[in-house]
């Protein structure tokens, strides 16, 4: 029943340097194809600078300058007074044009010098390519594709060394590296180099190749390539570099550039005093591309001057306002209209130059979605007003007045319309995040955390090898990561930032590193491998805890259940977990000087041991990013009350004791999942493990609902002089409320029929084709047609997205409507087996067992027929996406078991989706199959899923083995029933999106749409559908929720005969 499955796209027959199997596992890739050097390494913000570094030895990224190049004057009057004492020439006419071309302007809009000895070549006209939708939008297999058709017969077997240099691109995509050896026949000869260094720049890829073989590369021009035309020819900038070279008298003496460049920023200057408007306080910007005054730079004539020139522009503001404040009093509008923009990369620097700008006009460009401008988002946090009026979006995307106000949580007026009243606006100033910050919490037992950190960075700093012998054994590790792309502080005026150069080879940031060996070989384990490996990290100071606390942030909480190292107790013995956030210097031991300021964070799981104070170290796991500043941290202003709740006092702790909510001799499933709970409880209500027993007991076992009803409970009472006898009240005031408040309130869900073809009694199930009926959306019209779409040009789904939008922003603060996408799984080998030998024999026999020796279908894998089927739905996706514009999940949700994790992966992998709204499903229990004795419904541990599938994201409370399965024992239709709701009710009370996609099985699907009010529909293998819901929250009782024991299951000692054909 096993079979070799072929490659499935452009990718994999190319050879990735790292894929997945059919099912989404994790393969190491074969002989012959890419793959990243041998540690697995992608090149990390080689050098470093502010998060806008271009590489090393090229700028030293915001605000640096090129080797050799003078330190600049930030004082225009001053240079211009010096440049008037020294006579200064007036500006030649055709200084500008050279000057840029040369690469004059400072910073970010300098143009790059050449590599010796490499000649640029442009590539263009890819960007549409069946691989664009790749991570790296088919960059690497473009570049196999170069170098392998630009090397031509003659000569044996080729090796060709590529990388793309991880640079700050025009269009800010970072590109990782690639490697690797192309098998190519015999006869052809040795390509060296292609593509020794290249990058992006907007649409086009520069590719830096050796002289002798540019006209290899060359002639690939209009050449075919995974379905569309390449344009290759040589760089603009090297055509004008080779005409400079061959014209000496044009270059620019060093004596030229360095006065030049004062006077073309005073140019630039210039031009941007006629676009100010003081009274306004107004920049504007807009027709950029048709004023005499910018045109006549040259600036626009190629894209890439394009990219370099706004900023430019920028840099030059930086010059004019130097600090935060004269920006945000000196400019509070910008206008970008008419510059036909299709996106915003070029004029993304806007965001980072003018962070508080309040008025925004990007109105009569070409944005033609939310992609468009997605750069932006989150971005501009005290924006008032937005403009986007007169851009092909309006029409495209009916909805994003959504998604704009939730980026932008201060707007108020969109394209001249209010959308949000001032008080709103003022909220949204004032909570701009979704949860208040809360002060750290410290909850150590018997002081053993506070001892521990008030060594630990003292020692670290000061002495490594002893600090490593008192806390770590032959079984403690280390490891540490870094991270890159973690925000910076807005102000680091001062804070210099080196390169990772000393970290970066053992660095384990699972994002980048790849390879499975190399990810292993970076936890160091044992004194003797972190004791050495510590010696070779550049020495640090940490800020002193008593004398600046405020630059600490940690966190303290007990962690049952850890391995006891004695092996006395089976069931484990408790420890603790803290968190700690915070910066240290990087000393130069040779003369104590700080050189930079780093941030990180570190992760400590301590347990009992030999070691001082018989504290062992377990785990040890260092983050470390650029100086991102302490504010993040900085807690909201809480009251009284809630600040004791969130620092308790040493006397409300609970002890937790040995063994609890760990598995053990005579301990059943339901106790040790109720013993779990009651500690989730208490970490959140501070009560003792038994109140939060009780209060679990009372609100039938419901997390959710017990956390409420203390919070409830809470509110009715003040705190006591007595913590204790504060706890009492609550607990006595929680029974009271347990029949008032708990259930005064639950969710009433409704089919909203008359949409959909499976909605209607007359559609036969077993007959129903998905694919053939756009997933049984049915060709009628809607209530808001005559507005949205009086010439009906727009699609099906286009017209019924926006039927729903009204829906939603019609009905009351109680009403919701959301689209579910429920899919069941591929056929899986139960799915065969069943089939095989007989419903009366499986069902009896076989589902019991694991396999029958040849497959397994214990929480069953796809077969072949599955992944078809998977396939199948990943290609109609594709094309109801790219044809009939059908509204993409904005969240994916997937049953626990395999053959729904892999269905997801292969179902919704390589498709265009909204970059707003990636696949990245979460795993949620309750979507599962009805349980059953059957051992196909038996899910993996919690670890399989977290190694086999590392994008996936795990519900909170996900426990690591499958505690609702139970041997020859099954849940009731009723009690299935019973969680569905449960989970429907998490789902739509914490997730805001409207279109929502849930893998799971035929029985779920059953219950999901009993629960819906939705008639019975089932569906294939493999099958689709979608369902429009409506959610309204009911004042009133609901129906009971209790839940009864599972069913006995009745099981035959022998397989019945196998069923005969007749």
């Amino acid at each position: 029943m096993h079979t070799t499955h072929q490659p499935r796209g452009p990718q994999e027959r190319r050879g990735p340097r790292y894929h997945r199997d059919p099912r989404g596992r994790i393969q190491k890739p074969g002989g012959g194809h890419p793959r990243t050097d041998r540690d697995g390494d992608l090149e990390m913000d080689a050098a470093g600078g502010g998060g806008r570094g271009v590489g090393r030895g090229v700028g030293r990224g915001r605000g640096g300058r090129e080797r050799g190049q003078g330190v600049r004057n930030n004082d225009n009057r001053g240079r211009a007074n010096d440049s008037t004492k020294r006579g200064r020439k007036t500006l030649d006419p055709t200084f500008l044009e050279r000057a840029i071309k040369q690469g004059l302007s400072s910073g970010d809009a300098v143009v790059r010098e050449g590599r010796p000895g490499f000649d640029y070549i442009a590539v263009s006209g890819w960007k549409g390519s069946k691989v664009s939708h790749h991570d790296d939008g088919g960059v690497q297999t473009l570049l196999e594709f170069l170098a392998t058709k630009a090397t031509y017969a003659g000569k044996p077997l080729v090796t060709i060394k590529k990388s793309v240099g991880q640079k700050r691109l025009s269009n800010f995509a970072l590109i990782g590296p690639l490697s690797f050896q192309a098998n190519i026949s015999e006869r052809r000869p040795r390509f060296s180099e292609v593509a020794a260094f290249s990058r992006i720049e907007d649409e086009v890829l520069i590719v830096s190749v050796k002289p002798k073989d540019t006209p290899s590369v060359i002639r690939l021009n209009g050449y075919m390539f995974a379905g569309v035309k390449l344009s290759v020819e040589m760089s603009a900038r090297e055509t004008n570099a080779r005409a400079t070279s061959k014209n000496p008298e044009q270059k620019l003496s060093e004596e030229e550039q360095s006065e030049g460049t004062g006077q073309l920023k005073d140019k630039m200057t210039a031009m941007l005093s006629h676009r100010y408007n003081t009274e306004l306080k107004l920049l504007d910007l807009s027709n950029l591309g048709t004023d005499p005054e910018f045109a006549n730079t040259g600036m626009f004539e190629t894209k890439e001057r394009q990219a370099k020139f706004f900023p430019a522009l920028m840099k030059v503001c930086d010059l004019i306002f130097t600090t935060r404040e004269q920006k945000r009093e000196a400019v509070v509008s910008v206008t970008l209209a008419n510059n036909n923009l299709p996106n915003i990369s070029t004029v993304t620097t806007l965001s980072q130059t003018f962070p508080e700008l309040k008025n925004l006009d990007l109105s009569s460009n070409q944005l033609k979605d939310l992609e468009a401008i997605d750069a932006w988002r989150w971005k501009f946090r005290n924006l008032d007003h937005l403009i986007l009026s007169n851009n092909p979006l309006e029409t495209a995307v009916p909805t994003y007045q959504n998604d704009v106000l939730r980026w932008y949580p201060t707007l108020r007026i969109l394209n001249a319309t209010q959308v949000r009243s001032d008080e709103e606006a003022r909220e949204g100033s004032r909570d701009q995040l979704p949860l208040p910050i809360l002060g750290a919490s410290f909850r150590d037992e018997g002081s053993v955390g506070e001892g521990f950190l008030k060594g630990f960075f003292f020692g670290y700093d000061t002495d490594r090898s002893t600090l490593a012998r008192s806390y770590y054994d032959a079984q403690s590790s280390f490891s540490l990561s870094i991270n890159t792309s973690a925000p910076r502080a807005p102000e680091t005026v001062g804070v210099k930032n080196l390169t990772w150069e000393s970290y970066i080879k053992h660095s384990r940031n699972l994002t980048r590193v790849t390879h499975l060996t190399t990810r292993m070989a970076r936890v160091y384990k044992g004194t003797k491998n972190i004791t050495d490996l510590w010696l070779t990290l550049p020495s640090t100071r940490h800020p002193d805890y008593s004398a600046e606390p405020q630059k600490w942030c940690i966190e303290c909480h007990s962690l049952p259940g850890l391995p006891d190292p004695s092996g006395q107790s089976a069931g484990g013995v408790g420890g603790l977990l803290i968190v700690v956030h915070g910066e240290f210097g990087e000393m130069d031991v040779s003369t104590g000087n700080t050189l930079c300021t780093r941030s990180f964070d570190r992760i400590f799981v301590l347990g009992p041991g030999g070691g001082f104070g018989g504290v062992r170290v377990i785990s040890d796991v260092l983050v470390l990013r650029a100086y991102g500043s302490h504010e993040a941290w900085k807690p909201d202003p809480v009251s009284n009350s809630s600040t004791v709740l969130c620092q308790p006092s040493e006397t409300l702790n609970s002890v937790v004791p040995v063994g609890w909510g760990v598995k053990g001799p005579g301990k059943s499933d339901d106790q040790v999942l109720k013993e779990m709970l009651a500690l989730d409880l208490s970490k959140v209500t501070r009560m003792t493990l038994d109140y939060s027993g009780l209060c679990l007991e009372q609100s039938g076992w419901d997390m959710a609902k017990a956390a409420k009803t203390f919070e409830d409970a809470k509110s009715l009472i003040s705190m006591s002089s007595s913590p204790l006898l504060f706890l009492g009240t609550i607990v006595l005031v929680f029974f009271v409320l347990m029949g008032e408040t708990s259930t005064s309130e639950y969710i009433k869900y409704t089919t909203v029929t008359g949409f959909f073809q499976q909605d209607d009694l007359a559609t036969n199930a077993s007959t129903f084709n998905y694919t053939a009926t756009h997933f049984g959306l049915i060709n009628r019209t809607y209530d808001t047609d005559c507005q949205y779409d009086p010439g009906y040009k727009k699609t099906q789904w286009q017209r019924f997205e926006h039927q729903v939008f009204r829906y939603n922003r019609e009905s009351g603060r109680h009403v919701q409507y959301k689209v579910l996408y429920m899919g069941r799984h591929g056929e899986g080998y139960h799915n065969a087996a069943e089939s095989y030998y007989g419903t009366p024999a499986w069902n009896c026999y076989w589902s019991f067992k694991d396999g029958n020796g040849t497959v397994v279908w214990a929480d069953a894998d796809l077969t072949p027929k599955g992944i078809a089927q998977a396939q199948i739905a990943n290609r109609f996706w594709a094309s109801e996406i790219s044809i009939e514009k059908i509204p993409t999940p904005e969240s994916y949700y997937t049953s626990p078991l395999t053959r729904c994790l892999v269905t997801a992966n292969i179902t919704f992998s390589g498709l265009k989706l909204p970059s707003r709204h990636p696949f990245i499903p979460e795993v949620k229990e309750l979507f599962r199959e009805g349980i059953s004795g059957h051992t196909c419904d038996r899910r993996n541990s919690k670890t399989y899923i977290q190694e086999n599938f590392p994008t996936y994201k795990i519900e909170a409370g996900f426990s690591e083995t499958d505690l609702l399965w139970k041997p020859l024992q099954a849940e009731t239709p009723t009690d299935q029933d019973i969680r569905t709701k449960k989970v429907l009710d998490d789902v739509f009370s914490n997730d805001g999106s409207t279109y929502i996609s849930i893998t799971s099985h035929s029985g779920e699907i059953a219950s999901l749409l009993r629960v819906l009010g939705h008639r019975t529909f089932s569906l294939s293998t493999g099958a689709v559908i979608p369902v429009l819901v409506k959610a309204e929250v009911i004042s009133g009782v609901p129906s009971s929720t209790a839940t009864q024991p599972y069913d006995p299951i009745s099981t035959c000692t022998s397989p019945p005969p196998k069923p005969t054909a007749s």
